[in-house]
């Protein structure tokens, strides 16, 4: 799996929240050493200008975005290979794996060379020793003791530290869950959970850690929720397009992860599975 280095020099202050972008930024500095060496490649002009194809093929990818040749930008999902990118383009393969190796050389490191296993660990890696050991997570691991912040409090809730712990270890054992569930199952479209921490995910994280249903099932929901063929879009009714699993989505409101809780969302016998109206009506929450 490959991904392009230094991705934010590629974004501006106002592109990482916007998806699918239509134009993209690139550094015009020819002085660095990793340029000159690429130019000192016979093939230069071809190399330098798949790798601007690839640039522009990730500033297409849903936001937040790190630079993954992936099929939706997520480390996750499904990567590219050589041939994938060359049917893109029109071009042989060959031309792409060059491009490939030269640029992921490691004095040049434009582009990153990256073993699945890596981010498996990386994913994986939970600071819970219950996690760590493959063992089931308790309900309000991730929901420690947040101080109250009031609606229309000036006190930034984004400043919090220990609400910043509990989130982040919910993350991770977000993407714990999912890489499970995607090595059962390869439709899974839930998307991997990198996210920034900014106010406005704080107040709403602080919210639902003051709730009590939340707090004292937190890893009961993701459980329940990656269980769910429906939330996972493995299951998808006719005429509608793949649910997408997010983690802003769990904690947007209490009616989302209640409804996940009471079985809402749960599977159903297959010969109940024609329209979908047993599982989610059409107006469900985003």
């Amino acid at each position: 799996m490959y991904r392009i280095s230094n991705w934010n020099s590629f974004e501006t202050a106002r592109t990482p929240k916007v998806s699918k972008r239509r134009s993209v930024v690139l550094p015009n500095s020819f002085e660095k050493l990793s340029f000159k060496r690429v130019f000192k490649e016979k093939d230069a002009l071809s190399v330098f200008g798949l790798f601007v194809l690839l640039v522009e093929l990730c500033s297409q990818h849903p936001a937040p975005r790190e630079g993954w040749l992936t099929e939706d930008g997520d480390p996750g999902s499904a990567s590219y290979t050589a041939h994938d990118i060359a049917c893109m383009f029109t071009i042989p393969t060959g031309e792409v794996q060059r491009c490939l190796d030269v640029l992921s050389q490691p004095n040049i490191l434009w582009i990153e060379k990256v073993e699945q296993n890596a981010i498996k660990e990386e994913t994986k890696d939970i600071e819970t020793p219950e996690i760590e050991s493959g063992e089931e997570a308790p309900d309000g691991i991730f929901t420690l003791e947040v101080e109250e912040i009031k609606s229309g409090s000036k006190k930034s809730a984004k400043d919090n530290m220990n609400l910043k712990l509990s989130f982040d270890l919910f993350v991770k054992y977000y993407n714990y869950l999912r890489l499970q569930r995607i090595s059962e199952n390869k439709n899974v479209t839930a998307t991997g959970a990198f996210m920034t921490w900014t106010e406005a995910r704080a107040r709403r994280w602080a919210a639902r850690c003051r709730e009590p249903l939340f707090r004292n099932n937190s890893t009961t929901i993701l459980k329940k929720a990656f269980a769910s063929d429906f939330l996972t879009g493995v299951f998808v009714p006719k005429d509608w397009n793949p649910f997408v699993l997010r983690i802003e989505w769990l904690i947007k409101n209490e009616e989302n992860y209640t409804r996940v809780l009471e079985g809402y969302y749960d599977n159903r016998p297959a010969r109940k599975r024609s329209s979908g109206q047993d599982l989610v009506e059409k107006n469900y929450d985003e």
